[in-house]
């Protein structure tokens, strides 16, 4: 089976790279003021299992929001998904552990999306170890600490059946959403991909994205690859 990771595209009401905006659990005008970072969705060292408490915002900076699905950047800890693109993750039987209603709206609290959002995090059983979908000619690399690893090429095991799934311990710089065809090709069917490119995991310079690479975009025209995480 051929499998594709998820990256950004930019297009009418779809925004690419940083988010310009925030997640709260509230509509606040003032976001200057808020100590967002410290709350559990943001925060990377808060373990707790339940991280929104009810509906939430995306207070954003930008004028028109129509993507179908967005992560927070690397190691997010949750993402943004269109009513529609849920509606294919639930028909692929894709395990959720939280997920609450998302007011899309701009820094005046005006709804700037004619779509309707919902904020998700991945079940546990989404995320696969790499010993048991990758195949042995991958080239992963350990980091110093033996604790995440980059990837330098990748290629799945042919006896995964996974229609969508992450890796475990993936450095946050790359940690991909992956996918199967049969994905791509709902998705496709249903036109749910606003804002989305799906790219062969073949097609993907992995070494360019590893962290002892990544400030190299700093240097040179090449666009960095935006991975959905």
């Amino acid at each position: 089976m051929k499998y594709y990771v998820l990256l950004e595209r930019k297009e009418r009401g779809c925004p690419v790279g940083s988010m310009q905006g925030i997640i709260y659990d509230e509509f606040v005008e003032d976001v200057e003021a808020l100590e967002y970072w410290v709350k559990p969705w943001y925060n990377q060292f808060d373990d707790r299992e339940i991280i929104f408490p009810g509906e939430m915002f995306l207070i954003s900076r930008d004028k028109l929001i129509l993507y179908d699905v967005r992560s927070g950047g690397a190691g997010s800890k949750f993402n943004l998904v269109s009513l529609e693109f849920l509606r294919v993750l639930v028909d692929f039987d894709v395990h959720l552990r939280e997920m609450q209603p998302l007011h899309v709206v701009d820094r005046h609290g005006v709804c700037i999306s004619k779509r309707e959002y919902r904020i998700i995090s991945f079940a546990r059983d989404v995320y696969e170890s790499a010993e048991g979908v990758v195949k042995e000619s991958s080239i992963l690399m350990p980091d110093e600490f033996g604790g995440q690893f980059s990837i330098e090429s990748i290629s799945i095991k042919a006896g995964v059946n996974r229609d969508l799934f992450k890796i475990k311990n993936i450095y946050s710089g790359q940690d991909p959403i992956f996918c199967s065809e049969r994905f791509v090709d709902e998705v496709k069917v249903r036109q749910v991909d606003a804002g989305i490119e799906f790219r062969r995991i073949e097609e993907i310079d992995w070494a360019s994205t590893t962290l002892s690479n990544s400030m190299d975009f700093l240097k040179n025209d090449s666009e960095p690859l935006l991975f959905i995480h």
